[in-house]
């Protein structure tokens, strides 16, 4: 009885390594997938002015506060203010504008939570927003200028 016992200890423990070893395999094959990349042209702040001047008129106003700070941002990139650097957050042009042109910091600052709040807090947005935006746009602009 004990040498049935022993075989039938050894042939579960044998059944126990194999499992886990099975159940292991698939997770040391690496997964592929297909990585997507968008890339944006580089477009002027003329183009980004005029898609905002036809989204405003459409009333598409969070697609609209968008162009206008695409465009504030290549205006100061243009100015020399901000990095010319895809992919920048606005705490980075943030900075950028406090070290650049300090004076308009807190228009920047406002004009960029004025962007932010639609496109990453989801908050509604309309022509006051909008039109709030362009007027701290129009005051960091002339500063820089």
């Amino acid at each position: 009885i004990l040498w049935v016992a022993i075989v039938l200890l050894a042939i579960g423990l044998a059944f126990l390594i194999y499992k886990v070893v099975s159940n292991r395999s698939p997770r040391l094959k690496q997964k592929t997938t297909k990585a997507t990349v968008e890339v944006e042209e580089v477009r002027s702040a003329t183009e980004w002015a005029s898609d905002a001047d036809r989204l405003e008129a459409e009333g598409a106003w969070k697609e609209a506060i968008r162009c206008r700070y695409r465009e504030l941002v290549a205006r100061l990139v243009d100015a020399g203010v901000a990095a010319p650097q895809p992919g920048r957050t606005t705490g980075e042009l943030r900075s950028d504008v406090d070290l650049g042109a300090p004076g308009v910091s807190g228009d920047f600052s406002r004009a960029t939570g004025l962007f932010e709040q639609p496109w990453f807090a989801d908050a509604p947005t309309g022509a006051a927003e909008n039109a709030e935006f362009k007027a701290l746009a129009a005051r960091v602009l002339e500063e820089v200028s």
